[in-house]
């Protein structure tokens, strides 16, 4: 299977459009606040419906925001020193480039409940519940539109492999290692002479050449593709969609405030730590410590984490949340 060849899900012009990243927030946002207030409304837990809105809404600032800035300060900190005369002006700007880390959206999206929790005197476990579930629903999202755009590329594979695809954007893993020198850039130039191979943007040229239909270039680049794994897809389903169900399930009956939150870490943190296995480590920032990447190591900060989200708040004396389930007027067996 051949993915990957426009990152717009509907392209305008060359450069305006809507992106599969755009789509996959937009789905996951609505959806997202749809799951809470729902919540919300079966658990009477205080937050109002306009609430539940303002709380997708800055939740959605503060993962683009501290999604780059984790980003740059995990994977790439050069790009805090990246200056340019055009706009954006400065590389921790420039996302059209792409760059969003899972983990600082995580520590962002912490210190906006942080806020919220004593601006709305609402509790902050709960919080922090809630915004597990709907970010299991948004890793969904993203994950899949990862997967379209042919973004976070896994480890190559055998092609014999049965769920093994190419990616077009592996070009610019050839730019990378060996510029315009790079045997299979050659190759595509012979195709179609028109390539600038000392172009800065000429991963971006050739991909675009391809997506408006230059098939004798796709059939080219096709042949010199490696057969990869779909790591976004394992993403998808093993940091998304089961994580979603499993909370869901759980949460049908009552519990402390936290421990979904805490079940989320600990969910997450071993999907993350298996699919770096299977990722192209240009992607996961390569070896780290010990043998692991960056990912894996942060993803067993969120374990121990969760571990402690668990004993702390799954041991307090704190009358349990009702399940989504029985609805705002079951009685809660409550400890004198």
């Amino acid at each position: 299977m051949i993915l990957g060849w426009d990152s717009f899900f509907w392209r305008w012009t060359e450069d305006f459009g809507v992106h599969w990243y755009g789509l996959a927030y937009l789905c996951s946002f609505v959806l997202g606040a749809l799951v809470i207030r729902f919540i919300s409304r079966r658990q009477d837990s205080g937050l109002s419906d306009e609430q539940c809105w303002d709380l997708i809404l800055f939740a959605a600032v503060a993962i683009a925001i501290g999604g780059r800035l984790g980003f740059c300060f995990f994977y790439d900190h050069d790009l805090f020193f990246q200056f340019r005369g055009e706009f954006p002006f400065w590389g921790v700007l420039a996302l059209q480039q792409g760059g969003m880390s899972a983990f600082g959206a995580m520590l962002a999206i912490a210190a906006l409940l942080l806020f919220l929790s004593w601006r709305w005197g609402i509790s902050l476990p709960h919080l922090f519940d809630l915004s597990a579930v709907t970010g299991a629903l948004t890793f969904f999202f993203l994950r899949l539109a990862s997967f379209l755009s042919g973004e976070l590329l896994g480890r190559p594979v055998d092609g014999d492999f049965p769920y093994a695809c190419k990616f077009p954007q592996e070009i610019f893993y050839w730019l990378q290692a060996g510029g315009s020198n790079e045997p299979h850039l050659q190759a595509l130039a012979k195709v179609e002479p028109s390539l600038n191979l000392a172009a800065p943007d000429l991963g971006e040229q050739i991909l675009l050449l391809v997506s408006q239909g230059n098939t004798k270039l796709a059939e080219a680049l096709t042949a010199q593709l490696a057969w990869r794994y779909p790591t976004q897809i394992f993403a998808a389903a093993g940091e998304g969609f089961l994580i979603f169900l499993l909370l869901m399930v759980l949460w049908y009956s009552p519990r402390r405030p936290g421990v979904i939150a805490g079940l989320f870490f600990l969910f997450y943190s071993l999907s993350r730590f298996v699919e770096e296995v299977y990722a192209a480590p240009e992607w996961t920032g390569g070896p780290w410590i010990l043998g692991l990447t960056i990912g894996q190591v942060l993803a067993g900060i969120l374990f121990v984490a969760g571990c402690w989200f668990l004993f702390f708040y799954g041991r307090r004396d704190l009358i349990p949340r009702p399940g989504w389930g029985l609805g705002p007027n079951v009685r809660i067996h409550r400890r004198p």
